[in-house]
């Protein structure tokens, strides 16, 4: 009989240990949930430290969840298979592309919890080798919250919320509506304790400024997800303006019912048609509010209750399924086996990794970076990561997949503090070491995390085996270790296909093959020995360097180019193009610098636009930055990357543009402005060909992190 049957609460032990300096709206989302499941359970939170066996003694729970994720700080429990009749539970409490997966996973494996809640409904698509084991507690309201604030309506659109790129949705439609209605804006100043998040409003404060706006546009991130401000807008009076997703629809939401369903290139019309009809936007606006009270409040969210009657009446390791918009669970018949119904995301990183694999399977890995690069120019997304370091070796570029292994190992290891790395992060470490022909370190990395198993990691593990001992047979069997779940698995291949696999790599990154990484100058070898010869070698690679710049030009071409130039800017116009010029135009800047030489629309944008600023005193076109000047813009073109030699040259600017934001060098230059170089994103198109971006320096410092807090806006 379960305590519950007994007639008090069952008690939950929480472990939970975050890390300090979050902002006081974080901290008061932390707090709510712990008062949410206080609803159903008599609540104890304790730090994940100490020993898990004295810690049950003293309390005696009936149920322990062990929390880890984008906010967890110090843990380190001892003894945790002590009490093994108390059912365990992780709570996942992170955004569905976030890193630190990748320290739950390894959280769980060693203090032997199978069974996860998370707060995001995308969670089970993004992470596949969990999702049958993984239900939702999915983001929630408290009503008293808004009980008695006033709805006035003072404006008629409230832009509030991150501006991050991992908002596509949201930028692209407050930019529209900025330019097409009264608005007002809300900053974000970010979610880890930077300067200004002591300003942002929360609690009733927040609840009031939504009640003041009769539309307020959100998105659910590039995870397409259910963010807590879905439900926040209505609850509190508003019109949710939002995208249709799946996540948004499995929780209720209808169009033009109890919430407006929109895109950038209509949202304007929809938005007009409901201002001249105030009693239909009324009706709207109700049935929203009504929904949301009805069925996404606190007192809606006993899902870990339920999930508690029914591992306490059919046993630990039950199979459960999810049905929406209530997401309440059921336990799945054993001889149905795991079938939980995972929500299909749609997530628009999902779709440029599988386009970045399917370019691999083609052997294109230029067109397979490309696809990756899409992906990271939302976050600094894992699974994208991973797809990085497989074209790089693809490709034959040791170094570059050496710093994709790195940068995803000191992400997991060191920022998030996991003991372990995640197997197939593990796996493509040793692959780098393979490749490159350091098969002493490939044997060493190979031993490392004995207990570490996953179908790839066994597989890489195997193969430096055979290569040790001579043999091209098979090797010994793997241990029989559990094997652990990976955040960002390669696609399945068969045994042959993935030894010949490796067998391109490792003769594509042969020492004998010339590194086309290393500059322009490694490009001289390649060419005719007569040319080199007659020329000289630093002329040609003087040439290349002009043709990597997209500086050579025969003058039959340029007359020719000339003749149709204003007929090419009728026809090639594009509204990728238009956004740039809109912004630069009046762009407070008195200088610009154009790197690398390009013919491409937003080019032609970019120095259309600063031609017309009145501000512009004068445009460098030879690449030469000037470091004193303040006010300057920096325009670097996919032809000006092998000549820019890294971000430094861009931190003092007032603007930067960035095309081919999507290739590996202006991807990596994109995140690390914003990262370090305190940028915000003003424009970013990552699906226009190659990616462009415009950032504007902030002049107020903000801190270097970049980790989101998951559904906090």
């Amino acid at each position: 009989m379960s305590t519950y049957d007994t007639g008090r609460p069952p008690r939950l032990l929480w472990f939970r240990s975050i890390r300090p300096g979050l902002p006081a709206f974080l901290a008061g989302h932390l707090a709510e949930q712990v008062r949410t499941m206080s609803r159903f359970f008599e609540v104890r939170v304790v730090d994940a430290s100490g020993d898990y066996d004295e810690i049950c003694d003293q309390f005696e729970p009936d149920l322990c969840m062990f929390e880890s994720g984008v906010y967890a700080g110090e843990r380190e429990l001892r003894n945790t298979s002590a009490h093994p009749q108390v059912p365990k539970l992780g709570f996942l409490h992170a955004d569905a592309f976030d890193a630190s997966r990748a320290a739950f996973v390894t959280d769980m494996a060693r203090w032997g919890v199978s069974s996860y809640v998370t707060t995001s409904m995308s969670m089970g698509d993004y992470t596949p080798e969990i999702g049958e084991r993984l239900f939702v507690w999915p983001n929630m309201v408290d009503p008293g919250m808004y009980a008695n604030v006033r709805r006035q309506h003072l404006v008629p659109v409230l832009l509030t919320g991150s501006r991050a790129r991992h908002y596509p949705w949201r930028n692209a439609v407050s930019r529209v509506l900025e330019e097409n209605f009264t608005t007002i804006s809300m900053p974000h100043f970010g979610w880890a304790g930077e300067r200004g998040t002591e300003r942002m409003a929360w609690g009733q404060d927040y609840a009031r400024l939504l009640a003041a706006a009769a539309f307020i546009p959100t998105c659910g991130t590039v995870t397409k997800d259910l963010v807590r401000k879905h439900l926040e807008i209505p609850a509190a009076g508003a019109c949710l303006v939002t995208q249709r997703t799946p996540a948004v629809v499995a929780a209720g939401f209808r169009d033009m019912v109890n919430c407006v369903f929109a895109e950038a290139d209509d949202v304007v019309d929809r938005l007009e048609t409901l201002l001249a009809d105030p009693d239909r936007l009324a009706a709207i606006t109700e049935a929203g509010r009504d929904w949301v009270l009805e069925h996404h409040t606190a007192e809606h969210r006993d899902q870990v209750l339920q999930w508690y009657r029914i591992v306490s009446h059919y046993g630990p390791g039950t199979a459960v399924t999810q049905s929406w918009p209530d997401g309440r669970l059921a336990p799945v018949p054993s001889e149905v086996g795991p079938s939980q119904r995972l929500l299909a995301s749609d997530g628009l990183d999902r779709h440029d990794i599988a386009a970045g694999w399917e370019a691999l399977s083609r052997r294109n890995p230029a067109a397979a970076e490309r696809a990756f690069g899409r992906a990271l120019n939302y976050f600094f997304i894992p699974e994208a990561a991973v797809g990085m370091t497989h074209a790089s070796l693809q490709r034959g570029d040791v170094r570059a997949a050496q710093e994709w292994v790195s940068r995803l190992l000191v992400t997991s290891l060191s920022h998030y503090g996991a003991p372990e790395p995640d197997p197939v992060f593990w796996a493509y470490q040793i692959r780098v070491h393979v490749c490159s022909g350091d098969m002493p370190s490939a044997m060493e990395a190979a031993a490392r995390y004995p207990a570490l198993r996953h179908p790839e990691l066994d597989r890489i593990r195997a193969a430096v085996l055979a290569r040790r001992l001579g043999t091209a047979g098979r090797t010994e069997e793997p241990r029989a270790s559990a094997i652990r779940p990976s955040i960002a698995p390669p696609p399945p291949v068969d045994e042959s296909a993935w030894m010949l696999e490796l067998k391109v790599m490792v003769s594509a990154c042969s020492p004998k093959r010339v590194d086309l990484t290393r500059g322009v100058r490694a490009l001289v070898p390649a060419l005719p020995s007569p040319v080199a010869a007659s020329w000289g070698r630093g002329r040609v690679a003087a040439l290349a360097s002009r043709h990597a710049a997209g500086r050579v030009r025969s003058a039959p071409v340029a007359a020719l180019r000339g003749r149709l130039a204003p007929i090419k800017r009728r026809l090639m116009s594009d509204p990728a193009a238009r956004e740039v010029a809109a912004v630069l135009e009046d762009e407070p800047v008195s200088s610009a610098a154009i790197v690398g030489a390009a013919r491409s629309r937003v080019s032609r944008a970019v120095r259309e636009a600063l031609t017309a600023n009145p501000h512009v005193r004068h445009i460098r076109d030879d690449g030469q930055l000037n470091p004193a000047e303040e006010r300057q813009l920096v325009f670097v073109s996919r032809a000006g990357w092998p000549l820019i030699g890294g971000i430094g040259p861009l931190l003092n600017a007032r603007v930067v543009v960035l095309e081919g934001t999507t290739r590996p060098d202006a991807a990596r230059a994109l995140e690390d402005l914003i990262d370090r170089g305190r940028f915000a994103v003003v424009v970013h198109v990552p699906r226009y060909k190659d990616g462009c971006a415009v950032l504007r320096h902030l002049d107020v410092p903000r801190g270097a992190s970049e980790v989101g807090g998951p559904w906090s806006d």
